[in-house]
């Protein structure tokens, strides 16, 4: 059996390039999908980028991160289904 099949999908929306003053960025991720059961669970993190960035709610599908620095960052999000199976970006 393929491991991969029926992982959710994980869909970021929103822009994801910010230019100084701004310091915020809104992530949403509540268009992420399971094709056989539904998104129960979302963790943001930062996975790369400058110190200083904080995710304000990182278990929720939209959260704001704040503290941004000249740089670039990655951020990851996994979401888990109901039936306990993660996506992630």
């Amino acid at each position: 059996e393929d491991i991969t099949t029926g992982l959710p999908e994980v869909n970021i929306k929103g822009d994801t390039l910010v230019s100084l003053p701004q310091t915020e960025i809104i992530l949403d991720g509540t268009a992420s999908v399971s094709e056989s059961g539904s998104i129960e669970q979302y963790e943001w993190k930062i996975a790369s980028g400058p110190s200083g960035a904080v995710v304000e709610d990182p278990s929720s599908g939209i959260t704001k991160i704040s503290g941004l620095a000249e740089g670039q960052y990655k951020f990851e999000l996994t979401v888990t289904d109901n039936r306990g199976k993660q996506g992630k970006s």
